[in-house]
């Protein structure tokens, strides 16, 4: 009798992991729903800190199967997806703002392949979204540089201006991958965001801001700690009309810096190759203790160093062998889930990115600490007998980090920051609001100031930077982006979410006009924003 059980609970163990994919691309609600049970729990999940993860469990509700009918069950899944947004104000697309319409049909493929079935199942899941995008604006704007530069919700690779409608940009975006997954470990090859650190409003080393990479990524998972290694290849920005020996010239030796920004603004056929070599590991002592530790590297090279290409091979030392021509950053963050006297569970988490460090100077006049770092905390109340979560971040990014002397080894990916999506020389505070109402809608209030530097001369300050020159922080001329926003979401029925966002922008230097009020309303079906 034991032994027929035994086998039932093998086959009904083994369909719950095969229905379980990947979560590349986590929902705004997701998040929340996640914090606020590691809260009340009092135990760090892994999904707080890394993405993408594997699913938790399978979703009550599942999407419209275009392959439903060939009883394909999770061998091969096609889904449509949709979103229909509409802004006031632009979606900050651009410097000028005016009322636009976002169309976003595409496609989602995944397929659930099972290739071990025992109680430590091994499956392979197959992933690819592809999501077409057309964003027409009221006037004629002269779109010229990056969009989205100042909205860290959005990025794109590319942008062409559309034939018809006049008035219009078109873009699109991909992802997709191969990957092997069991409870212990995760070896991922694809295209696709990959996310490192606690916060919500943005990590480090790297984050969401910049659009989908190549990348090998694996994880090894135990109980009490979690190995993460990845390598990616980057889009430099940096053409091919560039000569390769002015790369490793330090930046304010160049004869013409006009020069460079033309070109780097002309046509991009080819661009000069630029990698990510990234090792973490997290330790859990406890359910509701975390620390991880990790090295990243920004390089160029016609081929990839084997070292780079080993786990666990300190990159400390391997870029030292390699002439000291790359970017090497160091860094440190942390969860702590705690109970108070009021028998309430708080989180505190917070990080430490350092670009370089100079231990025996750390207190002297011409230190060369290059820090950044960031703190939070939430917590979890009731309101009307409904969840509350409560959020404080603060992040302030050193006008020395992220930079470098070579232009090549810019921590970037197509102009957008590869970390916090503000760049160097910024901070930002972040406090966020959300109530969890039933039937999967919430209510969230947030306001977000963010700081940049005002950096006419920002060559000057690199040079500097090199030389120990002391650098002030931000000083009393810089730009700013302020925003507090209302935000309704509610699941209609077959799934589709309804978005409805008020919002006020108090910024300075960063538009045509400082201060605008804009409503954005969003249709969303199988897309997460």
């Amino acid at each position: 009798m034991n032994k027929y059980i035994y086998i039932l609970f093998i086959f009904i163990s083994s369909h719950f992991v095969f229905t379980q994919k990947l979560v590349t691309q986590s929902s705004e609600l997701e998040l929340f729903k996640t914090e606020i049970n590691s809260i009340e729990n009092k135990s760090i999940d892994n999904s707080l800190f890394i993405s993408s993860y594997i699913e938790k469990e399978p979703k009550p509700y599942r999407y419209i199967n275009l392959l439903k009918r060939f009883n394909l069950k999770h061998l091969l899944i096609i889904e449509p997806t949709m979103a229909i947004r509409y802004s006031s104000k632009g979606f900050e697309v651009y410097n000028e703002n005016s009322s636009s319409l976002w169309l976003s049909p595409g496609l989602r493929m995944s397929s659930n392949i099972p290739l071990f079935q025992m109680v430590d199942s091994m499956w392979m899941y197959i992933w690819a979204d592809f999501y077409k995008h057309s964003l027409i604006t009221k006037e004629n704007i002269n779109y010229t540089d990056d969009l989205f530069v100042y909205n860290p919700n959005y990025n794109t690779s590319f942008y062409t201006l559309s034939v018809k409608p006049k008035n219009s940009i078109d873009f699109d975006q991909s992802q997709a991958g191969i990957s092997l997954l069991s409870n212990n470990f995760e070896i991922i090859f694809g295209k696709l965001n990959s996310s490192f650190g606690s916060f919500y409003s943005g990590n480090l080393s790297i984050s969401n801001n910049a659009p989908p990479f190549p990348q090998i990524l694996i994880k090894y998972k135990h109980e009490k700690f979690i190995f993460s290694y990845l390598i990616g290849s980057l889009d430099s920005n940096i053409p091919k009309s560039i000569s390769e020996d002015s790369l490793y010239v330090d930046l304010w030796e160049w004869d013409n810096i006009n020069l460079l920004s033309n070109q780097l603004s002309s046509n991009r056929s080819q661009v000069y190759p630029r990698y990510v070599a990234y090792h973490r590991i997290d330790f859990k002592p406890k359910s509701n203790i975390r620390f991880g530790i990790y090295e990243e590297l920004i390089f160029s090279r016609s081929s990839i160093p084997f070292s780079y290409m080993i786990p666990v091979m300190p990159f400390w030392s391997s870029q030292h062998e390699g002439g000291d021509l790359d970017n090497l950053f160091m860094g440190f963050d942390f969860d702590v889930i705690f109970n108070s006297n009021n028998n309430k569970n708080h989180r505190i988490y917070g990080s430490l990115l350092i670009d370089e460090w100079a231990p025996f100077s750390t207190f002297s006049k011409d230190e060369r600490n290059w820090f950044a770092y960031q703190l939070g905390y939430s917590r979890v109340d009731n309101l009307f007998s409904k969840e509350l979560l409560s959020k404080i971040e603060y992040t302030k990014i050193d006008p020395r980090v992220y930079n470098h002397r070579f232009i090549i080894n810019e921590p970037k990916h197509y102009g957008y920051n590869l970390g916090f999506w503000s760049g160097n020389h910024s901070d930002n505070i972040a406090l966020v609001f959300a109530v969890l109402l039933k039937n999967d809608n919430y209510l969230k209030l947030s306001y977000a100031f963010t700081r940049f530097a005002n950096e006419s001369n920002s060559i000057d300050l690199l040079e500097k930077q090199y030389y120990d020159i002391e650098i002030d922080f931000l000083g009393d001329n810089y730009n700013y982006r302020g925003e507090i926003s209302l935000l309704y979401s509610v699941l209609l029925k077959k799934q589709i979410s309804l978005d409805i966002d008020l919002s006020s922008f108090n910024t300075s230097g960063l538009y045509l006009s400082d201060d605008f009020f804009d409503i954005t309303l969003k249709l969303r079906y199988n897309i997460t924003k």
